[in-house]
């Protein structure tokens, strides 16, 4: 299978570059929200009961290790092999 260039991809999902030479499209965004009282001090303000975005690594970039203020489910489409991190509250990895 061979994979389309990553500028194609950038331009057809209209993709915005991210933390750096990664890119990120939300394309849905839920209506429904969830009032600021009952998720705590972690966000600003009310959040979205769902978002869903594509997400694009290009092959030999490393995306910065950040915090994850909400839940993710990530669903793996093509490409090389994907290696994630995670980190508990004692900070050991737990790959």
């Amino acid at each position: 299978m061979t994979l389309p260039p990553i500028s194609h991809l950038v331009k057809k999902l209209k993709m915005k570059p991210l933390f750096g030479k990664d890119f990120l499209a939300e394309f849905h965004c839920s209506d429904q929200m969830i009032p600021k009282k009952l998720i705590g001090k972690r966000f600003d303000g009310d959040r979205p009961l769902f978002n869903w975005a594509y997400y694009l690594l290009p092959e030999g970039e490393v995306c910065p290790l950040h915090q994850l203020l909400a839940d993710e489910n990530i669903h793996y489409c093509l490409g090389g092999p994907l290696q994630l991190y995670f980190l508990d509250s004692s900070s050991a990895i737990l790959s």
